[in-house]
Parts: structure tokens; sequence; C-alpha cells
């Protein structure tokens, strides 16, 4: 059976037990690696548009970025998420509800949960592998990779590592990606659990979480709890695919069920039957599931070394030219195994100057990756596998993929063989098969090995996996290198057991065309017995005869034809002709030849054969008859009758055969042929060493211009991606950056103000419609020194100097100027920052005063009256502030206490220095004090009498007053008036 490993070295190792929710870190979340190039912008952000907050993931995104440009992703992403982003830094623990970003330059990897920088790999990079591998390695069955748009094959052999980890893998589908390389090679693994449009991942993922939380935790018991389910499952896998897996290990079958159970979001095996029987599809997915490959090329590249050191000297020491050296790569997957080792044995070849036929039989049981494995086509990402020498040398560019070159291609037979039951090959020289035994139960292995020792010359070599022992075999075998498993096979071509024997045996005569087709039922009693009778009564009544097929193969033999029919020496050769003993092998060829010509019998009389010493002689007739109707595949029946009566003829041609004569003929005919076939080839090689030495120039020019232009191409395609990533980043940012210039116009034209922004030259850069009006300025003027540009202020001489002492000095500075058509401006000079609070200019602001400043003049002008008005009254007139100060008094006011203007401003109502008591001259107590009894009140003063005592003398006066009161209402102050009282 093919060795496409029904599941991960994880699985190996827990062989037995039931997988969890655990993954090897022992994280309770699920981490995300999301693989994007060109075209991924639009996908992550459709991605994660949809994906709400949780903490059931993490994600890791991973891009292929240019080193020369700053990746604007996270300002990008950001709006469209309420996941944290972080950009990925060496040693930083992945958490749940994060999102990771790599960095240019460097490859991001996950060790134990945590991120991890490594060096950039030389020639092509593939970031979107290295790391989805080991996310693959670290988390096992906890790992989902996404490919998103994106062009050239990253990302392949990172999903097939996840898948081989039991890990999930969504791919998006070519019709929404605008680059659709990466998604159409991760799609055509065929492995892929999900191809869908970005939008729709998020709930797809969620289902498949939610759906393998229900799986682990359902009662704490497996879901396939009943043999019968499972036995039904792997039933409909046979009647399907042919092959059976019952002798599988099936703990890890179980775990491929579950698995598709819980990506269908099924919970019951029954329920799952009953999706296998309404969809043939998922029968054939589950196929796949169980044989996803564990291969790449020089898997352990170490293995591979001690290979070439130690087992190749050996196969070909003292090999013969014409002896080919044959190699069984058993489970051969999608070929990569296969053709490592064809590399290998070239490479001995051309370094020890061996010159040797090599034929490698590459084996499986699936016709998928065998028809892969055929035509030699892989992806670009294998350059992570092999060396750029062996790619150059071994390897054809051929777009974004790499193709086998014919001299290994042709080395390598590509066959469909199931291990478990059909004849293994025979005198192999090395079979490598490796992590296919550990996947089946004791008595298969057992079996397998028993081909193996059938297959293996005497001392020939076995390559296992490095998880892998010949168990009870081991007596059999000698160990060349235990830790790659190396073994040298110690015993001689050991007989195949009976009982396998007779099945194989069976199942080629099943699969004959003249056989009746298998129903997959075991052969009822009665039927074996009839055909051991019909054999019985064949062999009584018929003569000794054959049956033969169009190529003069054996397909059937008749009574006893030992004394005519003898098996050849050395490599089995079923040809009649060279079976037949020397006597009868000319009339056999001769007769056949004619038969099949004109498709009609043939008989010779009187064929001589002597016996092995050549002196007994005994005469046969040979009669050679078509079988059925011809058609395309022709059968013909030869008879050997010894002689008896003459028996009449009725058609067909009767010859006596006369063997001088005969050979004569045979031999004149054969020399014409060896004639003209002679001259034939003489004129062909004629021509094709001419066209070869013109080939071969040409092909020599066209190689060196090839591998110049594969390189440069490499470079261009890696460097074009890049490109694309960061044109795309910047498309948004410019997008987003014509939208905030948009506002900016639109919030300066609503607000009237003039605006023009100067640079550090001093010279226009941008500038408003507002801001026209004062300096003249038209589109033309963009980029002109201001001093070059008149401006319309009247009495703003200083501005060009204000400008410079703004930008040299970083301070503010406001005027209020005037311009010749009596306008009023408030011009603001102010600093033009940066992010980084760098002064890169200056921005000149034109705010229009003229109402303000029209007001203003007006309140001055009423304030000036209201003076005058104050000034001329006859009334001594005061006017205190609310804490009792006196702000205003008049002329009057000043003479009738004694003192200056300058020396009442100020002072305090309640001040001594007043000189107010009352009419006895007694101070007045600060309660009786007028403003006092206003501020108190809050009423009017009618009347109140007073002393006052300008130049000693005493004057009485009364007194009355208003409180001034605010906006609000509230005490502001008081007005006084003082009149002189006269007595009469």
């Amino acid at each position: 059976m093919g060795s496409n490993d029904p599941g991960s070295s994880e699985d190996i190792q827990q062989d037995g037990q039931q997988a969890g929710k655990e993954s090897k870190t022992g994280s309770s979340f699920y981490i995300v690696g999301i693989g994007a190039s060109a075209g991924g912008l639009e996908a992550l952000e459709s991605f994660f548009d949809n994906m709400p907050l949780s903490t059931d993931y993490a994600f890791v995104v991973v891009q292929h970025l240019s080193p020369d440009y700053k990746s604007l992703m996270p300002e990008l992403l950001h709006r469209h998420t309420e996941f944290k982003i972080l950009q990925a830094e060496d040693g930083m623990q992945v958490k749940p509800g994060h999102i990771y970003l790599n960095m240019p330059k460097k490859n991001l990897i996950i060790f134990n949960g945590t991120l991890f920088f490594a060096p950039q790999e030389e020639g092509l990079n593939l970031p979107i592998d290295i790391f989805l591998r080991s996310l693959a390695e670290d988390q096992g069955e906890k790992a989902v990779g996404v490919i998103l748009s994106g062009t050239g094959t990253d990302g392949t052999r990172g999903i097939r590592a996840i898948k081989e980890a039991g890990g999930m893998v969504m791919v998006q589908d070519e019709e929404s990606a605008q680059f659709d390389g990466m998604p159409r090679s991760a799609v055509g693994t065929g492995i892929v659990d999900y191809v869908l449009s970005p939008e729709r991942m998020p709930l797809e993922l969620q289902n498949y979480t939610h759906g393998r939380y229900t799986l682990a935790f359902r009662d704490k018991q497996q879901v396939l709890d009943s043999d019968d389910a499972v036995a039904k499952i792997l039933g409909m896998i046979r009647t399907t695919t042919s092959i059976d897996f019952s002798f599988y290990k099936p703990n890890t079958i179980l775990r491929r069920i579950e698995r598709r159970m819980g990506i269908n979001q099924i919970e019951t095996a029954e329920e799952y039957i009953r999706f296998l029987e309404e969809s043939p599809n998922e029968v054939q997915t589950l196929f796949r599931e169980i044989l996803i490959g564990v291969t790449k090329f020089f898997r352990e590249p170490d293995a591979f070394e001690v290979l070439k050191q130690k087992i190749l000297p050996v196969i070909f020491q003292d090999r013969k030219r014409g002896d080919p050296v044959r190699v069984w790569a058993a489970g051969c997957s999608t070929g990569e195994e296969a053709y490592s080792l064809a590399i290998i044995l070239e490479e001995y070849c051309e370094e020890n100057g061996v010159h040797c036929d090599i034929k490698i039989f590459a084996t499986d049981i699936d016709k998928n990756a065998l028809d892969f494995a055929s035509y030699g086509i892989y992806p670009e990402s294998i350059v992570a596998d092999i060396s750029m020498e062996r790619l150059a040398r071994y390897f054809h560019k051929k777009g974004e993929s790499y193709q086998v070159k014919p001299q290994i291609r042709e080395k390598v037979i590509f066959a469909f063989h199931n291990i478990l039951k059909d004849p293994p090959f025979a005198r192999t020289d090395l079979i490598s098969c490796r992590n296919l035994l550990i996947y089946l139960q004791t008595p298969m292995q057992k079996r397998v090995l028993s081909n193996f020792k059938f297959s293996l010359k005497s001392h020939g070599f076995l390559f296992l996996g490095s998880s892998e022992t010949v168990g009870d075999a081991s007596s059999a075998f000698s160990s060349v290198d235990v830790k790659w498993r190396l073994l040298q096979y110690q015993g001689s071509r050991e007989r195949l057991d009976t009982v396998e024997t007779i099945a194989t045996a069976s199942d080629a005569l099943r699969r004959m065309e003249l056989q009746r087709p298998s129903l997959g039922m075991p052969e009822p009693r009665a039927s074996k017995l009839g055909e051991s009778v019909l054999e019985d009564v064949i062999s009584a009544c018929m003569p000794p005869a054959a049956l033969v097929d169009e190529e003069r193969s054996v397909l059937h033999i008749f009574g006893d034809v030992s004394h005519v029919l003898h098996l050849p020496r050395g490599r089995m050769n079923t040809d009649i002709t060279q079976m037949a003993v020397k006597d009868l092998s000319i009339p056999l060829a001769t007769g056949l030849q004619r038969a099949m010509k004109n498709f009609a019998k043939v008989e010779y009389r009187n064929v001589v054969i002597r016996d092995k010493d050549g002196k007994e002689e005994s005469s046969l007739d040979l009669s050679i008859r078509p079988v059925g109707e011809g058609g395309e595949h022709p059968r013909f029946i030869v008879i050997f009758r010894t002689r008896g009566p003459e028996e009449a003829v009725d058609d067909g041609e009767v010859v006596d055969y006369n063997v001088q004569e005969h050979v004569q003929k045979r031999i004149e005919d054969l020399e014409q042929e060896l004639q003209t076939t002679k001259e034939n080839l003489q004129a062909t090689v004629e021509e094709v060493e001419t066209s070869n030495e013109e080939l071969q120039a040409t092909n020599e020019e066209l190689l060196a211009a090839n591998e110049e232009l594969q390189s440069t191409n490499e470079e261009l395609q890696s460097v074009n991606e890049e490109l694309l990533t960061v044109n795309a980043e910047y498309q948004k940012k410019i997008g987003e950056l014509t939208e905030l210039n948009d506002d900016m116009d639109n919030l300066m034209a609503s607000t009237d103000i003039g605006t023009l922004f100067i640079d550090v030259d001093l010279c226009v850069r941008k500038f408003t419609q507002p801001s026209a009006k004062v300096f003249h300025l038209i589109k033309s003027d963009l980029g002109r020194p201001i001093a070059h540009i008149s401006n319309e202020f009247a009495n703003y001489d200083s501005f060009q100097k204000d400008v410079e002492e703004v930008l040299r000095r970083s301070k503010a500075k406001e005027v209020e100027a005037t311009v010749r058509d009596g306008l009023w401006y408030l011009v603001r000079i102010l600093p033009y920052r940066t992010g980084g609070k760098v002064v890169t200019g200056v921005v000149v602001t034109l705010i229009d005063i003229t109402e303000q400043h029209e007001a203003k003049g007006q309140i001055i002008n009423h304030n000036e009256e209201l003076t005058k008005l104050l000034e001329t009254s006859p009334a001594a007139t005061i006017m205190v502030t609310a804490e009792g100060d006196i702000r205003f008094v008049n002329s009057e006011a000043e003479q009738m206490i004694g003192l200056e203007h300058s020396e009442l401003t100020g002072m305090s109502f309640f001040d001594a220095g007043l000189r107010m008591t009352d009419v006895e001259g007694k101070p007045l107590p600060d309660e009786e004090n007028p403003f006092a009894i206003i501020r108190k009140n809050g009423q009017p003063l009618l009347q109140d009498t007073v002393a006052l005592h300008p130049d000693g003398s005493i004057v009485e006066v009364d007194v009355s007053g208003k409180p001034i009161l605010g906006p609000k209402g509230e005490f502001d102050g008081a007005v006084f008036k003082f009149e002189r009282l006269t007595h009469k």
C-alpha cells in the first residue's frame, strides 16, 4: 500500500490515545497563520471586517514585504478589526485576541508559542512557507493556515505541513482573488479544507473550531464508539476506491474520520454515514484525508547523505555495465522521494564515472498522486528543500514551477501498486519505504517485510523511516546506520508465503480481460468445483495448447506442455517463442506472424523435435487459430498435436513443415529486412549527427541564457511582489490622504478664514481664496518667494520680518492690520510643525475683524461721550467696584472731597482718607457706610446725610446711590451722587 502517510508524527506518538484539545505547547486557543502577497490587503480587510473579537484565536499575518519601504499595514488594518495589532518582535509571546504582523527583511517562525526572527534565505525566499511549517510543528492540531491573494506558489508547502500535523487549511477562491497564483497552487494540492471568499472565512473558522470543541468534550466519549460504524465507513471507502484501510491502526483512522465530522459539523457516526451515502465526494475527501503524503524532496537530508556515502558504493561495487540498478520506492506519494533517490544515484554516477542503467519503481495506491508525480512538475517552493545547484542541474524552470529534467524523469517508473495485495518487484538492490509501516497493524507489517525480503537481492538494502523498525525480522537484517534506519538484508531471496501467493495469483486472474469481472465477493464453493472439473475435461479431451496475446505472451496453458515449453532462466519472460524448445521456436514465430497478419488459422505438419542430446526425434503438428472476433486485443490458441491419422482441413493454410526450406526462407527475409533497416539507419544516423551538433551548440547557448534569465526572473518576481504589496498599501494611504485633503479644503472654505502656507524657504506652498485677496495670489504663484508678492496692508510694513522671526524663533505672533479698502484683519503667524514637532514653515491666517473693530470704535466713542457727560454734571459723582474701590470720580467730586483724581482712583470707599464722618464729625462705622448699605440691601439709597472735610472745613452733603448689576443680576458695584446741603 502507498506511503501516503495517514497521519503525522504526532499521530505516531499519540497512537492509541484520543486527540485532545491542547496543542503541543498546551495553548487553549488556535493560532491562525495568514499568508498574503499581491492583492492581499483588500482580502485581509474583508476577512477582519467579518471576524468578531474573540480570545479563541491569535492571528499571524505574513506578507511579502519590500525591504526598502515601511509597511503601512498596522494603521490600514486597525480600522477593520477590534483585535489588538502588534508588529512582531523577536521573542514575543503569542496571545489570544491579537494580530501579529511580520517585519521586512526577516523571516518569522514560532516555537513553543513564541515568535522568533530568522534570517532570509538566499535566492528565492518563501516567508509564508517557512512560518506555516514552523506553525505546524509547534501547534499541531491547533494550527490553521489561510492562503489569500498573491502571485507565485508560496504557502503550498506550508499548508501541506499543517495538514500533516492535523490542522485545518482555508484558501481564497480564485474568483475573488486579485492574483490567483498562490490560491491556485494551494488548491492544486487537493488537501484544502475550505475554498471561500475572505468574507465567508471567519464564519467557517468559528464553525470548525466550535465543531472541534463539541467532538472533543461531548460526554468525554469518542464520537465513533462503535466498531460497526467504523467498519461501515471503511467499507464505503473500499467500495468506492478498492482500497481497504481495515489493516491500518484504528486510532489513526478514528482521528481522521472525527476531523472530517468536525469540519462538516456532524456530531454522530450515524449522521456521518448518511452524509457519506448522500455525498460521494465526501468519500473521496476522506480517502485523501487518510492518504495525506508526508513527503518532500530530500526529507531528512542527512539520511540521504549517509545513503550516498555508505550504501551506493556497495550497490555499484563490481557491477557489470549491462546489469541495471533496481530500486523500489514503495509508497512514493507525489514522487518527491523517488526523484530524490534518482538525483542521488545520478550524482553518484557522475562523481564516480559509473555508467549503469538505473530503474526506480515508484508505487502508490493514490492514483491522483501518481498522476501528479508522473508530470514531474512542482511548485517553486521546493527551493526550500533543494539546493540551488541541484535545481539548476536537474530541473527546468517552467513559469512559476520547476519540472524534472528528462535525464531524471526517465529513471523513474510510476505505477499503481498495493503493497498489501500485489506481488512485490523482484531482484531489487534498494527498497525505500519510509513512514508507512508505523500505520499498519503488526500482521500487515510482517507481510510487508516478507514481501521486501522476497524482493531484495541477497545483501540488498532497506531504507525505512526514522520511527520504524523491522520487528521480528531483525535477524534477517544488519544495521548500516541505526539513526536513519538503513539496513542490509543478510538472507537469500525468500519464498513468498503460499497463501499470499495464491491470493495474489487469484487477483491477477480476476484482472485479466478474459475473466469475468469480480464483484468483490468470495466465489462460491460450487463455482470453484466447476472450474476444477472443466480443467480436467479440457486436459482429457483437448491436445496440449497455450493461449497467447498479440505480444506472443502466454496467458493460459491447457494440458501438459512440458515436452514443448519450458520456463526460461533469469528474468521472467512469457514470450512463447522464448519458452519453446529450440526446434519449435522458428515455426512458432513464423506461424504466429502469419496468423496475426491475416487473422486466419495456420497449421504446420511434421515439425521435427529433437531431445536435449539431439538424438531422439519426434514429430508433431502445430496449429495456430485466432480466438473470437479479434478487435483491439486479439488472442490466439496454439495447439501442439502429436502425429496421428491424417485429418481434413476445411480452411486456413496447411503446410508440411520442411525445416531447411523454412529456415532458409526465414534467413532470406531477415537479411533483406536487415539490409533495408541498415541503410535507413545509416541515413538517419548521419542526419541525426549533423542535427545533433547544431542542436548541441544551440542548446548550450540557450542553457546559459536560460540560467541567467531564470536568476533575473526570480529576482524580478520577488521585487514585483514586494512592490505590489507596497503599492497596495500606498494606494490605500493615498485614498485616505485625498479624503483628508478634501476635508481640510472644505473646512477652510467654510470658515472663510484666509490661510497662507509658507515653506522653510519662505516660498508660497498653499493658500485659500480669502488670502488671495490680500496677497494678490493666483495658482501660478505656488513656489514663489513671499517677498516677491505684494500685499494690501496699509499699516503693516513689517509682515516679511515677522514671518522670518516666527520661522526662526518658533513663536507665534498676532497683529491687527488694515488693508487699503478699509477692512481690518487679525493676522496670526504660527510655526508649521510636522508630526515629529519639527518646524518646516509658517502658517499665516487672516481673520476679518472689521465688524469687531468698528464696534470697538463705537464703544470708545460712547465711553468718551459718557465721560464728558459725567464731567460736566453739576453733581459730584463717584463710581465704585463690587469690592468698594473707586474707579471713577468727576471734577465736582474732586473739589467736594478735596483730593486729586489720581488720589481718589483706586481708593476704597471705606478709606479714612475720604474724611467722611457723620454730621457731628464722628467717623462712620463700616455698616453705616453708604456703600455697605447698598451692598447689603441691594436696593437704591435714596438719601443719607454725611459730612466731608475738605481743607479742614466741614461740608454736609446728601448722599444717594444705586447698585450696578452684572449680566446675570449679580452685584457689580455702585454709583453715588453727592449734593451740598444748604441751611436756610
